[in-house]
């Protein structure tokens, strides 16, 4: 973990701020804390990344989506006669297949990611696959929202903020695309809707197997930053600490320069 002489004014201005001092914390408190401090950096540095991969990836599947459905007339699909979802299904399940083909190959590019806590520029770049998968399932759902109105969709609103809120997303909007094949599978009989079912199914194991992956990375990069934070907040309070002690036994300042030790200051600036 690396740490700026800003980000250390700023922990240093939190530890004097403490009312309670942060030995009487609990590992919980601290822990919750760290955490906070955690997504706070992780959400600065992504930020931008997150609204490029989810624009870039929302324009080309809405335009995808679009041209595949242009001959469908919403207004023959009738669930009481399955038939008429024949052909949106047959549409549908090519696109589909297309879609959760680019999830795979966008979620095997965040896989790469070597640490979401101390973002790389590659790694940020890496990143975007992550949320170029939620632009593109956006879409997806949206889509059969609109057409298959039989089949009562959980669409989210708004987008995840943080990883870990991503692939949580991208497991549940995927959860919600198997719903409505597994409609057509069992109300519309026709070999594609079968193979498209089929195909979709398998194409969502791969999904939530990569996503897996990510989450273990992110949940353990999340861990071990909250505590080296702690260990560092620790740390600049104690040192705090000292200085305040010597200035209550020498109130003048005479001869007490301990916080301007630049060996010290040099040992938390940088510390990893």
């Amino acid at each position: 973990m690396k740490i700026t002489k800003q980000q250390l004014r700023k922990i240093i201005r939190e530890e004097k701020a403490r009312d309670i001092p942060i030995y009487l914390y609990s590992d919980e408190e601290l822990l919750r804390e760290g955490l906070f401090d955690f997504l706070g950096k992780m959400w600065g540095k992504l930020k931008g990344t997150m609204q490029k991969g989810l624009d870039k990836a929302v324009s080309s599947v809405k335009g995808a989506y679009q041209d595949a459905l242009k001959d469908i007339d919403k207004s023959k699909l009738d669930p009481k006669k399955p038939d008429t979802f024949k052909d949106l299904a047959l549409k549908m399940g090519s696109i589909d297949n297309k879609g959760l083909s680019s999830i795979i190959e966008a979620l095997d590019e965040a896989a790469e990611v070597e640490s979401w806590a101390d973002l790389s520029d590659a790694d940020q770049e890496r990143s975007m696959g992550l949320w170029s998968a939620v632009g593109t399932l956006q879409v997806m759902v949206k889509t059969w929202d609109e057409y298959v109105t039989e089949v009562s969709l959980d669409v989210a609103e708004g987008n995840p903020e943080t990883p870990a809120e991503a692939a949580e997303w991208i497991d549940s909007m995927l959860g919600e695309v198997i719903e409505v094949w597994e409609w057509l599978q069992k109300n519309v009989k026709a070999d594609h809707v079968e193979k498209s079912a089929k195909s979709i199914g398998d194409s969502a194991k791969s999904v939530r197997n990569y996503l897996g992956a990510i989450a273990k990375v992110i949940k353990a990069d999340a861990e071990e930053q909250q505590n080296e934070w702690i260990d560092l907040k620790y740390r600049v309070a104690g040192i705090i600490q000292e200085v305040v002690e010597e200035e209550e036994i020498n109130p003048y300042g005479t001869d007490n320069y301990s916080y301007f030790d630049e060996d010290e200051m040099q040992d938390l600036v940088g510390h990893t």
